[in-house]
């Protein structure tokens, strides 16, 4: 499993690789999202089993959010 850091906070600081606010299982385009949209108020990390983020049913489907 790896742990990937999510950008920077809103206030520009940079995040430690050890200390999160919340964490995200899994890295596909509903826990990137949600990632993302945590991101703009806090530190959060996605906890992701495969290689790389978006690579299994999200890197084959042609789903995707649309933002209403």
């Amino acid at each position: 499993m790896l742990l990937y850091p999510v950008a920077t906070t809103r206030s520009g600081c940079a995040m430690s690789p050890t200390k999160y606010d919340v964490v995200v299982i899994g890295a596909g385009i509903a826990g990137a999202s949600i990632a993302a949209h945590l991101a703009e108020n806090g530190r959060v990390g996605l906890l992701e089993m495969a290689g790389e983020p978006g690579f299994n049913s999200t890197g084959r489907s042609a789903a995707m959010f649309i933002d209403f």
